[in-house]
């Protein structure tokens, strides 16, 4: 069975991580990460950020914006920093950590 982004698991998870590490996304270029500030996941799956102007936002929209594409899924584009510094995608963490098969 294939997961969605309003799967408990990965809405717990998101929740989780958030206090304690940043997020980003991938940019085009695939070598450069724009940081998310204040996220925030619903409870059918929406990713959403806090602006400059305090006003709640669709990440999805960001990643259309900054990536000059027409569509985008949150989940394919959302990675944090671990630890170590080191970029990881968030889809393959949860899928990892969880089991997870998304489409």
């Amino acid at each position: 069975m294939k997961s969605k982004t309003s799967n408990p698991d990965v809405i717990r998870e998101l929740n989780v991580l958030k206090g304690i590490v940043p997020f980003y996304i991938r940019n085009k270029d695939n070598a450069s990460f724009t940081e998310i500030p204040n996220i925030l996941i619903t409870p059918t799956g929406e990713l959403k950020y806090m602006n400059n102007n305090n006003e709640l936002k669709s990440v999805s929209s960001l990643i259309i914006e900054c990536n000059r594409i027409q569509t985008a899924r949150w989940l394919n584009h959302l990675w944090f920093k671990d630890g170590y510094g080191k970029y990881r995608s968030f889809k393959k963490h949860v899928s990892e950590k969880y089991n997870l098969q998304f489409s």
